[in-house]
């Protein structure tokens, strides 16, 4: 599992990267060091303990940025050595991968295709957010990503999935949470894989600060969250007509069902019922709201609780 989240240059990436490569649940901190050397022997990189409770990696390049690029080739050639080695293939996911796109030199994001390409018996998983991100990454000749995947649509996990799996985790990052806190937090980003991820990558911090799990913490860790939006949530909002967004802080409010019945278009200031269904259509089209069946929602929960918390 690499997370892409925080690769905002390519020293960065090169760390994050070799991290998930090296990082076993069952290493330790000793371990991963000598596992690093042999997959960089030129350096020493310092094994340092991260937000998370887990080992990652500081790689010192700030004087030898002319090895940065001779580093990273060694480091994306090492998957398909991995599964070479154990004879049996090998998987990685991508996490935060629409950072990445938005963050990395492109010269970084054209050596990256090339080195997947180039890679045999390994499987590469990549996580976007929005399903129209995927398209365009994989679905256009313009992107080095060509081709090289095609979209799957994930549904959200039940919530006891959800506890059983992150329960562990939480507890091996020094941030035991009571299983009802955990439900909120889970329900509170609906259950969408993404979204849980990104809240609790925000809530472990916090209980591990306050030294508790409380909803104090939980309404801290999404705060942050919302606040790590806000230009982007402004960016969706700012050219809605105004028609377009009294139909989202509708739905915010609740307002899901029966949005073409002649009240809720006069009290919601939804302009028409035939208003509506072109508004509908147009926010479906480019992934604001989702419809299932005569019920509407967010795509992105956050932006639906970004927006309730503008109007109080």
């Amino acid at each position: 599992h690499v997370d892409f989240l925080a690769a905002v240059n390519p020293r960065r990436f090169a760390e994050i990267y070799a991290s998930a490569l090296t990082l076993e649940p069952s290493q330790t901190v000793e371990s991963m060091q000598q596992a690093v050397q042999q997959l960089i022997p030129s350096f020493s990189p310092r094994v340092t303990i991260t937000g998370s409770g887990r080992p990652g990696l500081q790689l010192d390049l700030w004087d030898r940025e002319r090895d940065l690029k001779a580093v990273l080739q060694r480091i994306l050639e090492t998957p398909n050595q991995l599964a070479e080695e154990a004879k049996k293939p090998l998987a990685l996911v991508y996490d935060g991968f629409e950072d990445l796109l938005a963050n990395a030199e492109q010269s970084l994001l054209d050596e990256f295709a090339r080195s997947i390409r180039q890679h045999r018996n390994v499987a590469h998983f990549f996580i976007l957010r929005k399903e129209s991100s995927a398209h365009a990454v994989f679905g256009t000749n313009r992107t080095p990503f060509y081709r090289m995947a095609e979209a799957v649509v994930l549904e959200p996990v039940p919530v006891s999935a959800w506890v059983d799996g992150l329960t562990p985790q939480f507890e091996a990052a020094d941030a035991k949470i009571p299983p009802e806190l955990l439900e909120r937090a889970i329900d509170t980003a609906g259950g969408i894989p993404w979204a849980v991820q990104m809240l609790c990558q925000a809530l472990v911090p916090a209980i591990r600060e306050a030294g508790k799990a409380t909803e104090a913490e939980l309404q801290l860790a999404l705060a942050e969250v919302l606040e790590s939006h806000h230009y982007g949530y402004r960016a969706v909002w700012d050219p809605l007509s105004l028609t377009q967004r009294n139909l989202v802080l509708a739905v915010a409010q609740g307002f899901t069902e029966r949005l073409h019945s002649q009240r809720m278009v006069f009290d919601l200031g939804l302009g028409s019922p035939s208003s509506v269904s072109k508004n509908l259509k147009s926010l479906v089209d480019r992934e604001i709201l989702r419809k299932d069946g005569h019920a509407v929602s967010f795509i992105d929960p956050y932006f639906g609780l970004w927006l309730r918390r503008r109007m109080t």
